[in-house]
């Protein structure tokens, strides 16, 4: 569950609705949809897409670098916590904002503020299989399965 108090000023986040069924998720909030969605709870009215909101962040906009110094805060703790916990190498990144450089570096950064053992190189890098890896490992994954049930359909080449 995503933390609900946080920013300078502080501010409350209402507990977003998830994909998965229940409100507060941080994966709700951790994607374009949920940056758009914060930008427009702290800033009522206010209606901009993730590369609007970036590019505004890069220039400067004031509005834009609040949202993404929440979202920044909002998805630190978590990673840290996870790289804590599991002590990964590096941690991939992937999605659309996966695409922006300087918003991955300042993640990154905020990431390794905050895990025990420290780095001098970064942390989260963007991903390198850019199509759709999660749908690449699912067919895998399926043809495994047809491949155990019935051998005849699918023979071992088509995971050469």
């Amino acid at each position: 569950v995503a933390q609900r108090v946080l920013g300078d000023p502080q501010i409350t986040l209402p507990a977003f609705p998830c994909g998965c069924g229940i409100a507060g998720c941080l994966d709700a909030i951790c994607g374009a949809r949920g940056l758009e969605m914060l930008h427009s709870h702290l800033h009522p009215g206010a209606v901009l897409d993730t590369h609007a909101l970036i590019t505004g962040w890069q220039a400067g906009d004031p509005a834009a670098t609040r949202t993404l110094a929440i979202w920044i805060e909002l998805l630190a703790g978590p990673l840290a916590m996870i790289q804590n916990l599991l002590g990964a190498g590096i941690m991939p990144v992937g999605g659309g904002l996966s695409n922006s450089a300087p918003l991955v570096a300042a993640l990154d950064q905020a990431v390794r503020a905050q895990i025990l053992r420290r780095i001098d190189r970064p942390l989260l890098v963007p991903a390198e299989c850019r199509i759709e890896p999660g749908l690449i490992g699912a067919a895998v994954l399926g043809l495994a399965n047809a491949a155990t049930e019935n051998p005849r359909v699918i023979s071992e080449s088509a995971f050469m």
